[in-house]
């Protein structure tokens, strides 16, 4: 799972390809797509700003 964030963290920081992404973390470039977007994802549902949870804000 740490990992998983640091690939996530890593590809937003550098917008780099998921084929550099692959060789970096050893993993298939399929895997690091999926590993992105569903951390991506995640972090849409599950982390929220403030002010979209409270719109008065």
């Amino acid at each position: 799972m740490k990992e998983q964030i640091i690939l996530t963290l890593v590809y937003l920081r550098h917008l780099t390809t998921f084929q550099l992404l692959s060789f970096q973390f050893g993993v298939n470039e399929s895997t690091a797509n999926d590993t992105f977007y569903t951390f991506q994802t995640f972090s849409k549902v599950q982390l929220l700003p403030y002010n979209d949870l409270n719109p008065d804000y």
